[in-house]
């Protein structure tokens, strides 16, 4: 799982002009909705996406799940075909009729339905318009031109399953960078309000007001 460098105060480390962590870009363990960790209860089968497509067929989700021929099953397409989690010798994988995979969402056709642009609000200057560049990771610049960034963070490991985003703060009215601020929007089993979409309010501490929103 990408990590974000955080300095004693809490604030991201900024290394270039830029956030230093390897989560802004796609990294190579970016794995939106992961069969092991709903397996494991890392997240809920509320978390999930109400729909996705795989190879152009939407698979809506079950609420609540079926236990259907020994599987959880918890989308399902109009032709009838389930899309469950199968327990495989190493790790739980996603599973139909036509395949599977370890990540319910991927680069090969188990595509989502989430919006090519969001706004992100909490930036000084106003609103930031992001837009996706890879499977997990949408950007956007701000009014200084540097990078607002809203991601999906997510591995095939043990570690948290958050959506993240991240701005700099500037010393008054200049661009010069000062710090940087940073909020999650985590799933229900860490306290959160659900990771099934990135739309809602982001905290940096838990029992705090949000310190950003996505729309």
């Amino acid at each position: 799982m990408a990590t974000i460098k955080l300095q004693p105060s809490g604030a991201v480390v900024i290394k270039d002009g830029k956030v230093s962590c390897a989560c802004c870009a796609q990294p190579p363990g970016c794995c939106m909705y992961p069969a092991q960790a709903l397996a494991d209860g890392l997240y809920s089968y509320q978390d999930l996406p109400d729909a996705i497509d795989i190879d152009s067929i939407e698979f809506t989700k079950l609420d609540p799940p079926q236990f259907i021929g020994g599987v959880n099953q918890y989308y399902i397409n109009t032709d009838g075909e389930y899309l469950g989690i199968e327990s495989m010798p190493s790790d739980s994988v996603w599973a139909y009729e036509g395949g599977n995979n370890a990540c319910l969402l991927n680069d090969s056709g188990w595509e989502d339905q989430f919006a090519n642009s969001y706004t992100v609000t909490g930036p000084p200057g106003g609103p930031v318009i992001v837009t996706r560049k890879s499977l997990c990771v949408w950007t956007g610049p701000d009014s200084c031109g540097n990078e607002v960034t809203l991601e999906f963070i997510s591995d095939n490991d043990d570690d948290e399953k958050v959506w993240f985003i991240g701005w700099f703060n500037y010393s008054g009215e200049s661009c010069v960078i000062l710090d940087s601020s940073s909020g999650t929007k985590r799933a229900y089993a860490q306290g959160g309000d659900g990771i099934d979409t990135p739309v809602g309010n982001y905290y940096e501490n838990v029992g705090q007001p949000p310190i950003g929103s996505v729309s």
